[in-house]
Order: C-alpha cells, then structure tokens, then sequence
C-alpha cells in the first residue's frame, strides 16, 4: 500500500485551538501545514546536543566509539555509494585545486577564498568519512520480510480516536515524514517495532501521550 502521512502545525498556534493536541498526529493536525518542530526532534539529532560534540561530527563524521547498524534499502545503500563516489572522485579533486589557486594570491591571513576552500574541504572530508561509515555498516533490509509483526522495512496501517494513517519504518538515514517513512529510532517506529496486527500501541512524545491500533502490517 501507499504510505500517507498528514502534514501538522509548525508550532502550537498552528493548531486549531489554543489548547496542545491529544492526537498531535492525528487527521485534523497532519493536514494544516509543515512538520511541526516537535515531530522533528523524534527522528533527528537535538541541536543542544550537537554542540557538545567535536567539529567533524557537526560534520556529519561518525562517532567511532558509537557505530551502529546502518539499515538501508538497496536503493538506499546505491545512493550512498553514488553520493561517495562523486565526493571523491569529483568534490574532492575540486576543493584542493581551489585551495592551490588561493595559496597563489600570497598572504594567507587575509585572504578569504583560501578560508572558504578550506571549510569547504573540511565539509567534503567530514561527509566522505560518514558515507564510508554508513556503508561500511549496512544492514539491507529484507524486501520479503514478514506480515505478521512490525520490522524495519514495513508499512503499518494504524487506528486512532482521530482516524487512520500509515507509516513505513525505515532506518534513520532514510527516513523523511513528510512522504511517510520514518524511522526505526523514532518514538512512533519504536513503539511500533515487534507489534502484530490487532495490537494497541502507546506513544509518549513532549505533546502527550496517545494510542495507536495496529490496522494492518504488508
């Protein structure tokens, strides 16, 4: 089946009353606008703890000491190869001529070309390094995998006071809301994970806690 997710407030007097959602993401809400900031804090990386960590993680470089499986679909992991290949082979050779053509301009201190290539360059080596991390650790996701329980690769139909809607769990890297996938990690997938069709669900996210119907598993 197709995965619908509803769109929902940017924040709360995005909603219709003053009052915070028992269902934030519920029929009513999902349709009014953009993502609402609190849903994006369930599938992405807090900017409070982001600033404790060493530049080349802002980066998107991996913490070695913290290495998990990377699930991917096939078409996933080819886009990460894809994306790779182009930083090397491509992004790579680009940024170290333009730092050899700002070296020619003399004195370093002030020149702000030299800088810029050279933040450029630490972007480009910092995401080389997260791409070959994630590949490095995929896990595919199994395209045949079983309808009689939530995994990673499933859409789940779901049933709320505030009606039906469906998710597909997918692994962090390649989940986006906004189309339906979300991610394994998230409240909503965790919740979800090991659940079989008939079985009630609890979510306890910043808005309140609400209560899931699994509907269907394909």
């Amino acid at each position: 089946m197709t995965p619908s997710v509803r769109e929902g407030a940017v924040e709360s007097r995005g909603f219709d009353t003053d009052h915070p959602p028992r269902y934030p993401f519920g029929r009513s809400n999902f349709r009014r606008a953009t993502w609402c900031e609190a849903w994006s804090s369930f599938l992405y990386l807090n900017p409070a703890d982001a600033a404790d960590r060493p530049v080349d993680q802002h980066l998107g470089a991996p913490d070695p000491m913290n290495m998990k499986p990377t699930y991917l679909s096939k078409e996933g992991l080819d886009k990460l190869r894809t994306e790779l290949d182009e930083m090397t082979s491509v992004k790579r050779p680009e940024v170290a001529q333009r730092i050899h053509d700002a070296k020619e301009h003399g004195d370093l201190s002030e020149n702000a070309e030299y800088e810029d290539a050279k933040n450029e360059q630490a972007f480009v080596e910092g995401r080389i390094q997260t791409l070959q991390a994630l590949i490095k650790n995929a896990t595919i996701i199994d395209e045949n995998h079983s309808t009689d329980h939530v995994q990673i690769g499933s859409t789940v139909k779901v049933a709320s006071d505030d009606g039906e809607e469906s998710f597909t769990i997918v692994g962090s890297t390649e989940a986006k809301p906004t189309e339906g996938r979300i991610s394994n990690e998230s409240p909503v997938g965790r919740a979800l994970l090991g659940k079989k069709k008939g079985e009630k669900v609890l979510v306890k996210v910043p808005a309140g806690d609400f209560t899931y119907k699994v509907v269907s598993i394909s």
